[in-house]
């Protein structure tokens, strides 16, 4: 079972004084739905905003990513 999930983000730009926004549809298999439905559940959260908050944490704490688990640092 793969699960289609789609996350919108809105940034807002400081030097043209306008709102961005990014949409992103992705595949989660059912292990890792599993586990993020979950998560969304004990915290309060759509599934969605989950989503977002962990793949934004991600992009903000690790430089890259060569496999799951193996990461280069900021």
């Amino acid at each position: 079972m793969k699960c289609s999930l789609i996350t919108h983000m809105r940034e807002f730009n400081l030097h043209t004084n306008t709102e961005t926004s990014v949409t992103c549809t992705i595949l989660l298999d059912e292990e890792v739905n599993k586990l993020i439905t979950e998560s969304a559940k004990a915290s309060g959260r759509s599934k969605k905003v989950e989503v977002t908050m962990r793949l934004k944490d991600h992009a903000l704490r690790y430089k890259s990513i060569t496999a799951i688990g193996e990461v280069t640092e900021r």
